[in-house]
């Protein structure tokens, strides 16, 4: 897996401090990780990228760390937000927007251990090792996060990713049963992770890679009634 880490911070000095200080902690670990900088909050929110952390300067001229993480909680996204700043009275504030860390910027030595905190807490959302189907039939982790969707195709399951799909010889159901609830069969060999569910409308379900599902009849109730259990229960990220 490569972990997603992005700075966003309009001085220059410690954008590059910041991404120095990640870069020699992911090479020591031996972690593969993609950094990303970013000048501005306005310039972090046009990405498409969807990054597993935030390294996030609270006063920037044009849209302010705040203003930033809003619009994050608004959109559902779920990446961790590490904010840095020089002032005290912004603490309170980081609360406010669900923050993982405050990092002062006299503390600018925290932050490989910030990160490394994140990565381990993340990595706790471990859901499947699997035998992958190829020549070698090696073992492969996936995350849950990563998981878009699996369905039958012969004797073997595609499981769709956000990046790629892997085969394994495992059956769907042996698959959402070593998976958590947010994992559900939508009709005979298909399942779907409902964090991932764009809208259920006239007995599909449309997932946010576009990707369109049919669900059968004697499945429909079940699917809508646990669609709207996980919305109550994230409401929180709306």
């Amino acid at each position: 897996m490569i972990w997603k880490i992005a700075i966003c911070d309009d001085e220059k000095i410690y954008n590059d401090k910041i991404y120095q200080l990640c870069q020699n902690r992911l090479y020591k670990e031996g972690i593969d990780g993609d950094i990303v900088q970013f000048q501005s909050g306005k310039e972090f929110l046009a990405s498409d990228i969807k990054f597993h952390m935030l390294f996030l300067d609270v006063e920037m001229e044009d849209m302010d760390g705040f203003d930033v993480g809003k619009q994050l909680i608004k959109e559902g996204c779920k990446t961790s937000i590490i904010y840095i700043t020089s002032h005290d009275e912004w603490v309170q504030r980081a609360f406010e927007v669900k923050a993982y860390r405050y990092i002062y910027k006299t503390q600018m030595d925290m932050i490989p251990e910030v990160m490394m905190d994140v990565i381990h807490d993340l990595s706790e959302n471990i859901g499947l090792v699997i035998k992958v189907r190829e020549a070698d039939n090696h073992r492969m982790v996936l995350y849950l996060s990563e998981i878009y969707a699996m369905e039958s195709i012969g004797d073997e399951t595609v499981i769709i990713l956000e990046n790629g799909n892997v085969l394994t010889r495992e059956t769907v159901k042996d698959l959402v049963s070593r998976l958590n609830e947010n994992f559900i069969v939508c009709s005979r060999g298909k399942a779907i992770n409902l964090e991932y569910v764009k809208r259920i409308d006239r007995g599909c379900i449309l997932l946010q890679n576009e990707t369109q599902y049919r669900i059968s009849r004697r499945k429909e109730k079940e699917v809508r009634e646990r669609f709207d259990d996980f919305i109550k229960k994230h409401l929180r990220y709306q």
